[in-house]
Parts: C-alpha cells; sequence; structure tokens
C-alpha cells in the first residue's frame, strides 16, 4: 500500500506573501491643528500589493489601490483632512488635526490574487493642546510695560 503525505507546513509558507505589517504614527503626540503622518510598514514576498486601507476607528477614510483609477481614494468626512499631496502607498497625512481624531488609527493591508493575504496594525493618535512659550510671552509683557512700586 502506498501512502501519499500531503505537506501541509510548505504549501502554508508559500501562502504567507504579507509579512511585518506594522503601522507608525508620527508625532503619536500631535499639536491641535497640527499634522500626522500615518505610515504602514510592510513587507510583500510573491503576491503583489491589492490595497491598503487606513482606518480611523471603524471608518476607512483612505484607499490605495494600485489597479484601480484613481488608484487612491479619499472618503469624505468632516472631521479629517488627507493631504493628497503627502499621501501614497506608504503614507497618509492628516491635516489640521482636532481632538476628535485622538484614538485608534489602522492600516490594512491586502496582497492580489490568489491569496489575498490580509494584516493589520493598529497604533494611537493622541492630540495634545497647542503649546505656548509661557517664558517667553511674560518678557514680552514686562518690556512693554513699566512697573511702578
Amino acid at each position: 500500500m502506498n501512502h501519499i503525505f500531503y505537506d501541509w507546513k510548505k504549501e502554508r509558507q508559500s501562502v504567507e506573501c504579507l509579512k511585518n505589517v506594522k503601522l507608525e504614527v508620527s508625532p503619536q503626540a500631535v499639536e491641535q491643528g497640527h499634522e500626522a503622518t500615518l505610515r504602514c510598514h510592510y513587507e510583500l514576498e510573491e503576491a503583489p500589493l491589492y490595497s491598503l486601507k487606513y482606518y480611523r476607528g471603524s471608518y476607512e477614510f483612505y484607499r490605495y489601490s494600485p489597479n484601480e483609477r484613481p488608484q487612491t481614494k479619499i472618503f469624505n468626512f468632516t472631521w479629517i483632512e488627507v493631504d493628497s499631496n503627502k499621501s501614497d502607498e506608504r503614507q497618509v497625512t492628516i491635516k489640521n488635526v482636532d481632538f476628535l481624531l485622538s484614538g485608534n488609527f489602522s492600516c490594512e493591508v491586502t496582497t492580489d490574487a490568489p491569496t489575498f493575504s490580509t494584516a493589520t496594525s493598529t497604533k494611537i493618535l493622541t492630540v495634545v493642546c497647542k503649546l505656548y512659550n509661557f517664558t517667553s510671552m511674560f518678557q514680552s509683557f514686562t518690556k512693554k510695560r513699566k512697573w511702578n512700586y
């Protein structure tokens, strides 16, 4: 009797064509009104990129699909402003961030046929108040005013 053994481990390795998906948020704490850049790092092996999607919570706000025309799609939300000139297949830049954007951001990478493998990475973005240089403000104020004692 002949036995045929199927090597599942070998099959699994050939299917894994998407590795090391990692979202980087820069800066992690961004001042209100400034911009933040989200970079999605990933390694594609055999299969090409099918899509790269960015989410704020469960809301998709940016998509890059190299086989579609146009390749980028920006979803219209009043509370998030994407800088299309600084966004591509590796990153998305958000302009004029506000406190409402503090929270979880994710990037989701999907490879093309035949595997359509998908992986996601999530990071927290924190929006902080504008920082003022109170020392220079006080010095400026005291130079303009003479104190009478």
